[in-house]
């Protein structure tokens, strides 16, 4: 729950439809529907070859995640930031290292 209201709170201002992505980071939308699980980047990844936007139970080939702990070009949020958010980067390695574990309804 934590993760989800994090990222509507501080992602979906930009990934929501229609913007810069298909992603849709709002809180009110189904984990099955934002985008994000199992898929390969739009954009050109940060991480390794075969990270995924998030990858179930692997933060460090989630591009989320990588994003989010990156200083540099491909840094996310890179609107009204330029420091890492440690607090908020842990909630979001925490809740990929859970979704190994739920399915799609309990995953939030």
């Amino acid at each position: 729950m934590r993760a989800r209201a994090y990222l509507d709170v501080n992602c979906a201002t930009c990934h929501t439809p229609p913007g810069y992505t298909k992603l849709d980071l709002r809180w009110s939308t189904p984990l099955n529907q934002t985008h994000t699980i199992g898929l390969d980047p739009e954009k050109p990844r940060v991480g390794p070859p075969q990270s995924k936007i998030a990858k179930p139970g692997d933060p460090n080939h989630s591009e989320l995640y990588l994003r989010m702990n990156h200083e540099g070009k491909g840094r996310m949020p890179n609107i009204g930031s330029s420091l890492v958010h440690p607090e908020g980067v842990e909630t979001i390695r925490a809740w990929i290292k859970t979704l190994a574990d739920k399915d799609d309804a309990d995953a939030r």
